[in-house]
């Protein structure tokens, strides 16, 4: 089961871990959305990280302070089809962020 939401003229697709994560993490959709939009993007193993820390978040606090909740915010898109695979709270920094995704994927090969 995968969930669709628009976003930005694209279609965010939640795997159903990804929303099964989010609600346990109590990251909302409008979130996500706004992490992809303004966080930084790196590129691991099949996969794309999205990071939203203090930088991005001393940038955009002028919008409220939910933008706080987002700090350390983490997001593993699928590189192929874009859908969200999971998202998690890592407040060590853009260098750990995908790290645990990243040995997981090299053991698998």
């Amino acid at each position: 089961m995968e969930r669709s939401v628009p976003i930005v003229g694209k279609v965010l697709r939640l795997t159903e871990h990804a929303v099964e994560r989010c609600a346990q993490r109590a990251i909302r959709i409008e979130h996500l959305e706004f992490a992809i939009e303004h966080g930084r993007v790196f590129q691991g193993p099949e996969c794309f990280v999205v990071f939203f820390g203090k930088h991005e978040v001393k940038r955009h606090r002028w919008l409220g302070s939910w933008v706080e909740h987002l700090d350390g915010l983490t997001i593993i898109l699928q590189k192929d089809a874009g859908s969200v695979l999971t998202a998690y709270k890592n407040r060590g920094g853009p260098r750990r962020a995908g790290r645990k995704r990243d040995a997981l994927l090299a053991d698998a090969a």
